[in-house]
């Protein structure tokens, strides 16, 4: 995996690291230990900020690439990343959360959102949130990394509307 790092194109290297970690190729820590070993990794600056984030709290590709590359800028300074709440009755951790416009941000990838159970689950967990009068936006892994405008675009003309509301 530190291989493919180095050789991608400056570019891409994010997007090398994140498919790598979202196939499982390897784990966060696990590539920490083995660049902590190399005397020259390049980049080893955001190759370090992006581990950091998986080691601090993201628990996926998606919300490291969100956080990180996508939802970033002035719109979106008041978005709260990993947000546990009691929804229901139930605890429930919001992959990011806008208190002021009543948003929640889920971002989805093919591993924990596409089979018929993972999806019902998914609209149970949208419908209790609904009830207590959130608004549920979603965006996978593919919007998040072949779509970033259209991402942010999205989002922040949601959080005007819902402000003005």
């Amino acid at each position: 995996m530190l291989d493919a790092w180095v050789r991608a194109d400056a570019r891409d290297r994010a997007a090398v690291l994140y498919e790598a970690l979202w196939l499982r190729i390897a784990g966060p820590r696990r590539l920490m230990n083995a660049a902590a070993r190399l005397s020259r990794l390049p980049d080893r600056r955001r190759f370090d900020q992006i581990m950091t984030d998986f080691t601090t709290g993201a628990t996926s590709p998606s919300e490291v690439r969100a956080r990180r590359d996508v939802f970033t800028g002035r719109a979106f300074r008041e978005l709260e990343w990993q947000v546990s709440l009691v929804v229901r009755g139930r605890r429930r951790t919001a992959d990011a959360l806008h208190r002021r416009a009543r948003v929640v941000v889920e971002l989805d990838g093919a591993a924990f959102h596409t089979t018929r159970r993972q999806v019902a689950r998914d609209r149970e967990r949208d419908a209790d949130f609904a009830a207590e009068g959130w608004l549920t936006v979603r965006f996978s892994f593919g919007d998040l990394r072949d779509r970033p405008d259209w991402c942010r675009r999205t989002l922040a003309a949601i959080l005007e509307r819902r402000h003005r509301a």
